[in-house]
This record gives C-alpha cells, sequence and structure tokens, in this order.
C-alpha cells in the first residue's frame, strides 16, 4: 500500500522574517524529501488578522502570529496544527532528524531576496517594464522620516516615469530600522519595483537618478556653532568622498531633507565634489511656510484652496523667515456697471462683472487686531507633524521636476534652497532658500532658478540682508564663500 503523501501549509503575511524563514526551510525539503509537499500561502498584511481569526475559528486553534503552519495528508483526515516558525523546527527535529538553524546574517539576506521577488511577481502583475524607473538612494535610512518619505514616494502620480527602485542607505550599517522600512514598503499598493539595502554610499549611486540626503548630525548640549558645523563639514566630506569614487551619472539630483544645516551642507558638497551639477542640488524649505499657511486659513478664515503657501528665506538649518504678509490668495472681485447705479428690480440683464483676483495677504494683516493674532502664529508642531510636511515637500518637489507635461509647470513658484545667481543681493554661489521656479531650457532639460521677480520682505529689521550676511560670515569661516 503505497504511503500518504504529506503536505505542509504555510501562510503568513508579506515581508515576515519568521514566514520567509518557514518557506525557505520547507521549499528546501520539498527539494530532497520525495513525499515531503509544501503548500505557500501568502496573504497581504490587511487581510492577515482576518484571515488568521476565521481560520483559528474553524479548525478550533489558538495562535496569533505569522507564519500559522499545518500538517496534512492526501488521506484526507483533520489537519494538524504545528504552529509558528520554532514550532516548526522543532517538528523537523523530530520528525526528521533535521536542525534547520540559518546565522542571522544569512536571514536577513534571505529577508531581502524575498522582498526582492514578492516585488518583481507585483511589478509583472501590474504591467510595469522597468523602461521609465526613477532610480532613487535614501541616505539615513535610520531616520524616523524615512519609511514616511518612501512610502509618499510610491504614491506621486502624472510624473514621466512608471515605477521606482529605491535603494537605503545608513551609514551606521544597522538593518533594524532599514528592514521595518522594506516591511511597510512591501506592505503598500504601489509602483515599487525594487528595494535594495547598500552597504556603501557609492555602490548606491550607480545609475541613480535621485540621492535624498536626510541624514546629519544634531547639535549637543552646550555646543558651539562652530564645532557643530565642523562635525556636520567633516560628515559631507565623507559623503563627497563617497560620491567622486563612484560611478555618479550626469543626471542625478541631490535634495537635502533633514532638520540639520542643509543649506550649510550643499555649499560644502559641491565644495568637496566635481561630479555634481550644482544647479541640481537642492535642500527642502517650503515646508516652513506650509506650516504658517495652515495657521493662516486657521486666523483669517481662508479656504485652502485660494492661498498659496509663504515663502520661506534664510540658511536653512540656521537661521529662516516666513514671509506671510507675501503669500498670494485669489479673489474673487465683483465690477458693477452702469446700469447697477440705477436697476430695474425687475430686469434679468447682468449689473456687473465678476472675475478673479491675485492679492498679497499683507492687505489682511494691517490690522492691530491681526498684527496681535500673528503673533501668536508661530511654528509650533510635533515631530511627526513636520516629518509628513517635508514628506509632503519632497513630493511635490518631484512632481514638477519630473512632470509628465512640462507645459503643465507654468509658473508655478516655491520655496526652495537652490544655488544663488545673484538675485534678491543674495552673493552669487551661496545656497539659500528663495522662491524659484523651473526653468525650462533650450535642450528641454529643466532647472531652479530663483524668481527675481518676487518681492523681498518688507521687514523693518532687514532680516533677508541680516541672514545673507550671518550666511556669508559662516561660509567664509569655512573657505567655502569669497567675496
Amino acid at each position: 500500500m503505497p504511503s500518504a503523501n504529506i503536505s505542509y501549509s504555510i501562510t503568513g503575511f508579506e515581508a515576515c522574517k519568521d514566514y520567509n524563514y518557514a518557506c525557505f526551510i520547507a521549499d528546501s525539503l520539498s527539494q530532497i524529501l520525495h513525499n515531503f509537499t509544501v503548500i505557500i500561502n501568502t496573504k497581504k498584511f490587511s487581510e492577515w488578522k482576518n484571515w488568521l481569526e476565521e481560520t483559528c475559528k474553524f479548525h478550533d486553534w489558538i495562535h496569533s502570529e505569522s507564519p500559522l503552519i499545518w500538517r496534512e495528508n492526501d488521506k484526507g483526515g483533520k489537519p494538524v496544527y504545528i504552529g509558528g516558525v520554532e514550532e516548526f523546527k522543532t517538528w523537523l527535529r523530530k520528525y526528521y532528524k533535521i536542525d534547520a538553524k540559518i546565522p542571522n546574517s544569512e536571514q536577513e539576506v534571505l529577508n531581502l531576496d524575498y522582498a526582492l521577488a514578492q516585488n518583481i511577481e507585483l511589478r509583472a502583475a501590474r504591467g510595469y517594464d522597468g523602461s521609465k524607473t526613477l532610480n532613487v538612494i535614501i541616505s539615513g535610512a535610520s531616520s524616523s522620516i524615512c519609511s514616511n518619505l518612501a512610502e509618499q514616494l510610491l504614491s506621486i502620480e502624472d510624473t514621466n516615469f512608471d515605477c521606482l527602485s529605491i535603494k537605503l542607505y545608513d551609514e551606521s550599517g544597522c538593518c533594524c530600522e532599514t528592514l521595518n522600512i522594506l516591511e511597510n514598503i512591501s506592505n503598500t499598493e504601489c509602483k515599487l519595483l525594487t528595494t535594495e539595502i547598500v552597504e556603501n554610499l557609492s555602490d548606491g549611486l550607480k545609475d541613480c537618478d535621485i540621492l535624498i540626503i536626510l541624514d546629519h548630525l544634531t547639535r549637543e548640549a552646550e555646543e558651539t556653532n562652530k564645532s557643530w558645523l565642523s562635525r556636520n563639514y567633516q560628515a559631507i566630506k565623507d559623503m563627497a568622498e563617497e560620491i567622486n569614487k563612484s560611478e555618479v551619472p550626469p543626471r542625478i539630483k541631490v535634495i537635502f531633507c533633514s532638520r540639520g544645516p542643509v543649506c550649510f551642507c550643499a555649499n560644502a558638497l559641491v565644495e568637496e565634489t566635481n561630479k555634481l551639477n550644482k544647479n541640481n542640488v537642492v535642500t527642502v524649505s517650503a515646508h516652513c511656510g506650509l506650516e504658517m499657511t495652515r495657521r493662516l486659513i486657521d486666523v483669517f478664515g481662508i479656504s485652502d484652496d485660494e492661498i498659496s503657501s509663504a515663502p520661506t528665506w534664510g540658511f536653512m538649518g540656521i537661521n529662516h523667515y516666513v514671509d506671510i504678509h507675501h503669500s498670494i490668495q485669489k479673489s474673487s472681485v465683483y465690477i458693477p456697471n452702469k446700469r447697477a447705479l440705477a436697476f430695474d428690480r425687475h430686469s434679468t440683464l447682468p449689473l456687473g462683472s465678476k472675475f478673479d483676483e491675485l492679492r498679497w495677504l499683507q492687505y489682511l494683516t494691517m490690522t492691530a487686531k491681526s498684527q496681535e493674532t500673528l503673533s501668536d502664529c508661530t511654528e509650533v508642531k510635533t515631530d511627526n507633524e513636520e516629518n509628513s510636511l517635508r514628506c509632503k515637500v519632497v513630493c511635490d518637489l518631484l512632481k514638477l521636476w519630473y512632470a509628465k507635461d512640462r507645459l503643465e509647470i507654468g509658473d508655478e513658484i516655491i520655496s526652495l534652497g537652490i544655488i544663488s545667481d545673484g538675485s534678491f543681493n543674495i552673493p552669487k554661489g551661496i545656497f539659500f532658500s528663495q522662491p524659484a521656479y523651473l526653468k525650462i531650457l533650450d535642450d528641454n532639460s529643466v532647472m531652479w532658478v530663483p524668481c527675481s521677480e518676487f518681492p523681498t520682505p518688507n521687514n523693518p529689521n532687514a532680516v533677508l540682508e541680516d541672514m545673507v550676511t550671518f550666511a556669508k560670515s559662516i561660509l567664509q569661516s569655512f573657505e567655502l564663500f569669497h567675496d
């Protein structure tokens, strides 16, 4: 009489380390044991909890973690509950005399292999062929903002790329945080092509389109400004060394998105490497104006689709100023005609015309009451709120930079830390946050340039001049600027 064929069912959610481990063990054994069959069932994270509760209720099992493993044979009978991955290893030792243990380092590699395989299957199912892929590397992957940023990058629409390839790098070399990020990405319905953790920055920069820098060195208690900037400068030098020894494509763009002295670091980076186009290096700053604009909406009762983000000026990470007076408001204006002076109430003829007008918000800020209200309107936000705003600003920036139809870019003006061309009396060659727009060049490429027509702050204390002077003194002390 032929022996029964034993099958093992393994069900878990995507990116679960224990599930990957169990699948690897079972798949390997099925290739060497003739009566050992494995049935693997991958669930989405959002589906996992409900599926587990229904299955355990049906079989009268008690189980709470991924994966769920049971055993049955082709002769029928009730499935035999085994448990999770540890119980599965115990079962294999007892019945097959096999010790299924692998080192932690190989376990991490295994998890990455499974994450990559799942992404490839997802790509094929959605018809992404990789021909229009944006290759992104995020430096500082252990930062609290990283997982949120990675997920928001995957939601960008109306761009000239179909999918993304995201590489994660962290100088500490610790994979714990980055592995969690990979799990978050894998559990997202997205257009993700591949994900990968790179051991050094230079390897990840090959064929890279975007380098997003999240890491910086925070100021220690009672540390001087000079010492803090010196440490950040050394970190940028190390990064520049990695860039200089890598095969960096000429098209690469660099976005500084940390809470550190980003304009200072941008100046240091372009000084220490000659492989980057200075016009493709930017620092995010619009998140400061966006936060203040949200508060203005509450103060003045303005609809959020009627007002632009307040412009942000400054040497970001060291000083900045949000010019709420030059936020732009779109208002509806009614112009009566002569008939309106002596109209017949029974007439159906129009009494005037209505059109939209753009105004500076400063007209609302002139009263004593509004000045008092605005004095309390400071930039106070939690870390999560600030991270969310930074992520939004990066995504909005990329939507413009990689717009599917460049004619749709129009005259969009945003606050951005870019290298100055001398506009606004900001010395040429200094990275400084200012109103900027995306200029389409003769060869159809694009470049961020200052919007020189935009008004400067009308602050009586000459705030812009003071910030520029301070930025110059800092850069001169590090020999990063010369008059």
